[in-house]
């Protein structure tokens, strides 16, 4: 069965491809001494970006899969950016602890300031580190996840040992 959701997600793709902006990833090459956004403006502009209406559905299709699982104790987003996926998850799971982990000061700042603005002060909680290097003891949290991130990695395998870690 198609859903609404299927067909919204299959004409962002196509709008994706046919303007070219699938293909803009390709011309940059990665650098692997950079992780993050590091400046206010950088910061600002992937907040504009991550309100558009692909980045919503991407997380309003992840928050769908994530009910499959009983929601308690912490969900930790790590690479958590501008906070908009932990927003959907606060809305979803209104007694679940929230933790936003960033490298980017910058990111972890307008994070805690969008959800502020979006009625969910006092709901999540910031950290700045690299998700190769997370700020938890191990086994203390209850569920990890992380959207359109891993790309800012250094080490992935590091960073998914990591995850698994805590």
């Amino acid at each position: 069965m198609i859903t609404f959701e299927t067909i919204a997600l299959a004409f962002c793709v196509g709008l994706f491809l046919i303007l070219g902006i699938g293909s803009m990833r390709l011309k940059i090459p990665r650098k692997v001494s950079f992780q993050g956004i590091d400046d206010s403006k950088a910061a600002e502009e992937y907040d504009r970006m991550s309100r558009t209406p692909q980045f919503k559905l991407i997380r309003r299709n992840f928050v769908k899969k994530l009910k499959k699982y009983n929601g308690e104790g912490t969900i930790v987003d790590v690479g958590c950016g501008p906070g908009y996926l932990l927003e959907l998850i606060a809305k979803e799971y209104p007694a679940i602890t929230l933790v936003g982990v960033d490298i980017s000061k910058e990111m972890t700042e307008r994070a805690k300031t969008n959800l502020e603005s979006l009625g969910f002060s006092g709901r999540a909680e910031f950290k700045q580190g690299p998700a190769d290097h997370l700020p938890f003891e191990d086994r203390t949290q209850y569920f990890v996840v992380s959207t359109l991130s891993l790309h800012h990695w250094i080490d992935p395998k590091l960073a998914f040992n990591e995850i698994h870690r805590v």
